[in-house]
């Protein structure tokens, strides 16, 4: 009887570990698929006027003064310090969510001067059309967050009615001459920017972008004049109509290492268990 006892204590702390193991399982091998809604992606490996989206659909138009840089943060990439170099879709852009307008902008950035009462040095800015049209704009807008990143919204008419303003960021910290990894997006509560692997403010909010006439890498979306533009290159852009969670954006940034598309495709990250043999 005491071995009967036992054996059956035994079983039952071998049925615990198994149903605790299976428990565990989904998310010790969640899946991150970066492919799942990329709608757009730039290399930016060749000197083109025009860079190539390497899925096809949405590629660059820039301005005068944009340059090609040779050795960047993966290959080539794009100089946008000369003022109003940027790359711009008019009409939008093809593969743009309009169910549930989620999106996220992620790519690779360096300044080369970060003017903290001076400027205004944006990454990424969207506009909407109407009278007088609307901005939503990201990045730094001197004097009225110094040296922090701040999220921008104009006032004017627009398909989203967040309230107007400026929201900073709060202790930023980013290097000039050195690559960071921005992402930026609407995930379907809150707008989010995370630099590197850190998330530095969200917004949340019920409303949201339906619609994009202009998308601007490395400027301002309602045409500043003056020192609107970015000071220093870009590098492997993309666009996703979904909000990237956090995880998949530590992925990407991959300790400063970076993570990157070829001919538009990610590798799909291995979460295949180890084969057990005996």
């Amino acid at each position: 009887s005491a071995i009967n006892s036992s054996n059956s204590k035994m079983k039952n702390i071998l049925i615990l570990i198994i149903e605790m193991f299976l428990l565990v399982l989904p998310l010790s091998f969640a899946e991150i698929d970066l492919n799942d809604e990329l709608i757009a992606y730039w290399d930016l490996d060749t000197d083109d006027a025009t860079p190539d989206d390497q899925l096809g659909d949405n590629d660059w138009t820039t301005n005068t003064g944009t340059s090609f840089a040779a050795s960047c943060k993966n290959d080539g990439c794009m100089d946008i310090t000369g003022q109003g170099s940027r790359g711009i879709f008019t009409g939008g852009v093809t593969g743009w969510d309009t169910t549930d307008d989620e999106f996220t902008f992620a790519g690779w950035w360096l300044s080369d001067d970060i003017e903290g009462g001076i400027a205004s040095e944006h990454t990424y800015a969207i506009q909407t059309g109407g009278s007088p049209s609307k901005a939503m704009q990201i990045g730094w807008d001197d004097p009225l967050c110094n040296t922090e990143y701040n999220f921008r919204l104009d006032s004017g008419s627009a398909t989203w009615d967040i309230t107007s303003g400026i929201t900073c960021s709060s202790g930023l910290s980013i290097l000039v001459d050195t690559w960071h990894f921005h992402a930026f997006g609407f995930n379907g509560t809150h707008y989010f920017l995370r630099i590197d692997d850190t998330e530095y403010y969200s917004l949340e909010t019920a409303t949201h972008l339906a619609d994009m006439d202009e998308l601007h890498f490395g400027d301002t979306a309602s045409g500043n004049s003056g020192d609107a533009f970015w000071k220093g290159m870009m590098d492997e852009q993309g666009i996703w109509s979904r909000g990237l969670s956090k995880d998949e954006i530590v992925f990407l940034y991959n300790s400063g290492t970076g993570r990157f598309a070829t001919a538009g495709t990610f590798v799909t990250a291995d979460t295949t268990p180890p084969t057990v043999t005996s």
